[in-house]
């Protein structure tokens, strides 16, 4: 049946902006992306992996999500299958799917992903360090039509200034971490930012895969 888009999204805490944010910014990347394209568009998923926001998320256990997203490629009838994944905790457990069925060769399915925020982070140059609710994550939202309530819009340049992120080179550990140890975001938005980077971001999706670009 050709190809189709996939929405992944979550329901999460999300400060000012609304719970499903993700899942709104997804199912406008995926839709415009089905709209250029001609692609199917297949229904959102809503929920994702999001311990680090109990108790405030209704998420799904790596397991269970895992074994879900997997059969949804597979029965999806479709020859290929770009997943918009739009909740950096979905990111892992989409990645592993993909990898295993690239690994089963009769899949009868093919796998692309556009991960939203490492691609955000790569194209602003921030090395993943969008800060969850901030200018960046607002911006963006903007322009799939979510109003950032109690948020300033000011330039693109004070926005990307303002994320609260700053690069650090230096190598560490990592550990599990709870929604209460994110830094307070700043509570402004660029539209126009927002625009910018959908834009660019349905681009990269419809241009597919640079020729040895990997997940």
């Amino acid at each position: 049946m050709g190809r189709a888009v996939l929405p992944l999204g979550s329901h999460e805490d999300h400060g000012a902006l609304p719970p499903d944010t993700d899942t709104r910014i997804a199912q406008c990347l995926a839709s415009r992306i089905a709209a250029q394209s001609g692609w199917d568009l297949l229904p959102a998923v809503p929920y994702g992996f999001s311990p680090e926001h109990s108790p405030a998320a209704i998420w799904i256990d790596a397991q269970t999500y895992m074994s879900m997203l997997r059969s949804l490629l597979l029965t999806s009838g479709h020859e290929s299958v770009l997943v918009v994944n739009g909740h950096g905790g979905n990111s892992p457990l989409v990645r592993a799917v993909s990898f295993e069925l690239v690994a089963y060769t009769a899949a009868p399915v093919s796998v692309e992903v556009l991960d939203v925020w490492s691609a955000v982070s790569s194209m602003l140059g921030l090395r993943g360090a969008i800060v969850h609710a901030g200018p960046v994550e607002a911006s963006l939202a903007s322009a799939c039509g979510v109003e950032p309530r109690g948020y300033v819009e000011v330039d693109e340049e004070s926005a990307l200034g303002r994320t609260g992120a700053e690069e650090d080179t230096n190598p560490s550990t990592e550990a599990p971490w709870r929604s209460s140890d994110l830094p307070e975001p700043r509570r402004e938005y660029s539209r126009s930012l927002g625009e910018r980077v959908a834009d660019a971001l349905v681009e990269a999706a419809l241009r597919g895969p640079r020729r040895g670009s990997r997940l």
